[in-house]
Order: C-alpha cells, then structure tokens, then sequence
C-alpha cells in the first residue's frame, strides 16, 4: 500500500466517524454557542442528555467540563466550580470522567477556584476502574461535609477517606441536618441549621 492510499484510507475512516457529528448529532455538535461567559453565574442543564447513547454523552459531558473549566483559569478572578450529581459523569465506570474530575480537584487551586463535588453514594467513587480518581479526588478535597449513609455506603466511604469506628456508627445514625465536618486535621459533628430565608429559596425539594 503506498503513502497516498494509507492516508486515504485514513481519511475515508475519519470521515466515516465525523459525518454523524454533521448529520444526526448536529444539534449537539456542529452550531454555534449560545453561552454568554460574562456572566457571573453559568449552570449547565445536562437533564435533556441523559436519555442519549453513552459515548454521546460522555463527550457532551466532556466538552461541558473542558468549557466550564476553561473559565476558570484566570488566577486573578476568585471562581467556583460545581458538579452535582457526580455518578452522572462517573457511571459506567467512566475513566475519563474520572480522570478529569481528579485534575480539577488537584490543579484548582492553582487557579483560584473552589472545586465542589456533589453525590449521594460514595460507591460512585469505589469502582475498580476509577477508585484510583476517587481517592485522589477525596485526598486533594479541603473539606468533606458527610450527611447521614446506610452501612454499605459508610463502608464505601471508608474506602476513600479515614473514619474511626465511632465516625461511622455516627454516619449511620445522622437525620437530617446531622453532618461530619472534616477541615484538615479538625473532625466536627455538626448540624445545619437553616434559615426561613433559606427554606424559602430551596422550595420543596430534597423532602424539606
């Protein structure tokens, strides 16, 4: 095969792959953005994606992240990055997602930026394909704000961070608005107590 065929070839694969992101996929792949990055507060609505094929949505997940984290590199601006919902990037055992959830966390305070990550089963972290990400997420965290968990999800906390036998029986035990506080070396039982102001602005969710 000479030099002008293989890369031929190659081209005609490559474009096999890229002609859906034209066609079928173009509404999520080939338009201009819609995004006004001057803004002060940006929220990603990811809720229309979750029903798309799963490499789909890991490459719009993908490009949401790579955008989001892109406007927070500028060290002079004090920035905060939020993702709720982790096990929706990390289903599947997600490396990628994984892998790119641990830079942020390692590299966000280069930046200036305050990382916050958000789920309800620590297990999202624990999967053989992205414990390594898991922990290195919970090891570079600041804080760690723990609200009430089942046994096997204390356990599987336990594989991320350190807890002793009484942090434990206390987790499993916690209502609502019970918390382990973690700050460094500092360990604190705390309860979140909120204000009318605030009961008000969250409406009904989460059972309030």
């Amino acid at each position: 095969m000479s030099d002008m065929t293989h890369e031929r070839d190659i081209m005609e694969r490559l474009e096999l792959k890229i002609r859906p992101l034209t066609n079928e996929l173009r509404f999520y792949f080939n338009g201009k953005t819609t995004i006004s990055p001057r803004s002060n507060f940006i929220v990603f609505n990811i809720k229309e994606l979750m029903n798309s094929d799963t490499n789909i949505r890991n490459a719009l997940f993908f490009n949401v992240l790579k955008y989001a984290w892109s406007l927070c590199l500028d060290s002079s601006i004090n920035t905060v990055m939020m993702v709720d919902e982790a096990h929706v990037l990390l289903s599947g055992g997600n490396v990628l997602g994984a892998d790119f959830l641990a830079q942020i966390q390692r590299r966000a305070r280069k930046y200036n930026t305050g990382n916050i990550i958000i789920t309800q089963q620590p297990s999202d972290f624990t999967p053989q394909a992205v414990i390594t990400q898991g922990k290195a997420i919970f090891d570079n965290a600041s804080y760690y704000l723990v609200m009430g968990l089942r046994k096997q999800a204390v356990e599987d906390l336990s594989l991320l961070i350190d807890l002793n036998d009484n942090e434990k029986e206390s987790i499993k035990r916690y209502s609502q608005g019970n918390a382990l506080f973690v700050c460094g070396s500092r360990r604190m039982q705390i309860n979140v107590v909120l204000t009318p102001e605030e009961l008000e602005s969250f409406g009904s969710g989460g059972g309030l």
